[in-house]
């Protein structure tokens, strides 16, 4: 089992008023491969009262709750709530029963569970609260800055950039665009707008507005923005902005059906599979086939690539727990214990079986020949493996899992204070990281050339190797090693607050694997066969999904 954290930034500047945020964000839940679960955290206080803090649909449905009734700046996380399915756009609402709120901080927290990881959405806040009469591209007082790595990213990465923004002029659009620098000097300069980096509104209330086509990040490259007002007699505002970077595996080689039986097995020496032909030459990391179970499967469920028959030479194989495979229609992703080449038009076989007798596993198929490839395979207790001529069962083949990529946690984000501790918790959680090996760097944003600045993470001490001194533009520091659980702080132990922009924790996720499991909406399941003499049984229906 594998687990990250994601976060969505929602403000980049302080509320203190009751009112709905100008800020806005969207949350999509099929971006991310697994299980997830999604917390609202904000960090602020009151003079007095209680400050009741709520994540707002754009119906202002209240998704989830955080009540602040502090008078120092706090974290407050919510429960788990579930988001609305699909896209959904939320915003932050404060609401009475306090005095003097100030509200510097809000924002989402995944805690993604899937492994491997084949799906997930990281958005990089580079906004802040500004305005500009500029009409040729005024930058923000105080810029984010981010450098794409590409060595830090795996899989197919789509981007698109965003930003919450209104003009001055209902007749004429405000713009945001994505600058990146030319890569000479200290990375910082020849700033050019970006092919797809616009994003542009005539509103003249807070609007987000995503780009339609994707842009293409250069390697090593520094990232800013800039805003365009329609009129230099009045200014446009910017919210927020940031890059939504969709990342996905890769599968080499598939066949899909969207209805279907399932053959049954109990027995050690019973199995099912299906014979496959890839197109091209591919190398093979994980096999997804779509399985259920009577629950009470123990052992493990082994899944192996074979070649020149059913029962030649196992080539690549991968197990996971038979106990893990639910009642319904699932895909399970099985990481092989190490890659394999297939070659173009040579039929290969996916073989899967149990290593105990206790429990059965059902194996979906489609009785029609939908697969030109190759054919479904079964195998009765005591008997030998038999090719059905007349249906196939559906699988991918996968060539690249996601391994890579680089996540955030956005610290101080608002304003600096003076040369201190700045009042921005974040909760760490190591629990919020399994089946992964993760790099973790302080990133500074600054004014250019700054002297005698030093700004450290602080988790009840100052963590030495988190240290960034005189940060030029951004600096970064080297390797930390995180503390025990706790909520952590940025300490500026030198130097002047308005030199200072933001401070975030830059996470660079190592390899994660082995199988998963994941839900297949929409499947309608048919009958279920047992294969050992027993008659037909009638498949559960499992959320929502119906028998035929």
């Amino acid at each position: 089992m594998a687990i990250i954290r994601q976060e969505i930034n929602i403000l980049c500047g302080t509320m203190t008023a009751d009112e709905d945020s100008s800020a806005q964000i969207q949350i999509d839940t099929t971006q991310y491969s697994g299980s997830c679960l999604y917390y609202f955290e904000v960090v602020g206080k009151r003079a007095s009262g209680t400050c009741t803090v709520t994540l707002h649909d754009a119906a202002h449905t209240v998704m989830a709750t955080c009540s602040v009734t502090g008078t120092a700046d706090a974290l407050v996380r919510s429960s788990s709530f579930t988001p609305t399915s699909g896209a959904a756009v939320y915003h932050v609402n404060v609401a009475g029963g306090s005095t003097t709120p100030v509200i510097k901080a809000a924002r989402i927290v995944i805690i993604q569970t899937s492994t491997p990881i084949t799906a997930t959405e990281t958005q990089i806040e580079i906004g802040s609260a500004f305005n500009t009469i500029s009409t040729t591209g005024g930058a923000p007082t105080k810029p984010k800055y981010w450098k794409y790595t590409s060595a830090n990213w795996d899989g197919t990465l789509t981007v698109y950039f965003e930003a919450v923004l209104y003009s001055p002029s209902s007749k004429s659009n405000a713009s945001v665009i994505l600058q990146v620098a030319d890569g000479t000097g200290d990375g910082f300069t020849g700033w050019a707008d970006v092919t797809n980096g616009t994003v542009s509104t005539s509103a003249t209330t807070a609007t987000r507005v995503r780009g339609t086509s994707a842009i293409t990040l250069v390697d090593g490259r520094n990232y800013r923005i800039v805003g365009v007002s329609p009129t230099s007699k009045s200014a446009m505002y910017v919210f927020c902005a940031k890059f939504i970077i969709q990342q996905a595996g890769v599968v080499g080689h598939s066949y899909s059906s969207t209805t279907g039986s399932s053959q049954g097995f109990s027995a050690t020496d019973a199995g099912t599979g299906q014979s496959v032909t890839p197109s091209s030459d591919i190398t093979v990391v994980a096999v997804s086939v779509w399985l259920s179970s009577d629950l009470g499967v123990t052992g493990n469920v082994l899944v192996e690539l074979v070649s020149g028959s059913i029962t030649g030479t196992v080539l690549g194989s991968g197990t996971f727990p038979g106990s893990s495979v639910p009642a319904g229609p699932l895909e399970c992703v099985i990481s092989l214990a190490s890659s394999v080449a297939l070659t173009a038009s040579t039929q290969y076989f996916i073989r899967i079986t149990k290593t105990t007798s206790v429990g059965w596993i059902y194996h979906r198929y489609q009785a029609i020949e939908g697969y030109a490839g190759g054919n479904r395979w079964r195998k009765n207790t005591g008997e030998s493996w038999n090719e059905e001529l007349s249906s196939d069962s559906p699988f991918k083949l996968w060539t690249v899992l996601l391994t890579k990529l680089e996540p955030q946690y956005l610290l101080v984000n608002t304003v600096f204070i003076s040369s201190s501790l700045q009042s921005s918790p974040t909760r760490w959680d190591s629990s919020e990281w399994s089946g992964v090996s993760n790099t973790y760097k302080h990133a500074v944003d600054s004014i250019n050339d700054p002297v005698n600045v030093a700004v450290y993470i602080y988790a009840g001490t100052w963590l030495p190797t988190s240290v960034v001194t005189n940060p030029d533009n951004q600096g970064i520091s080297g390797s930390i090693t995180m503390p025990s659980n706790q909520d952590i702080d940025v300490y500026v132990l030198e130097g002047t607050n308005t030199n200072l922009f933001s401070s975030r924790i830059l996470v660079a996720v190592g390899p994660v694997t082995g199988p998963h499991i994941k839900k297949v909406a929409g499947v309608a399941w048919a009958s279920v066969k047992k294969v050992a003499g027993v008659t037909n049984a009638t498949a559960k229906k499992v959320a929502g999904e119906s028998s035929t």
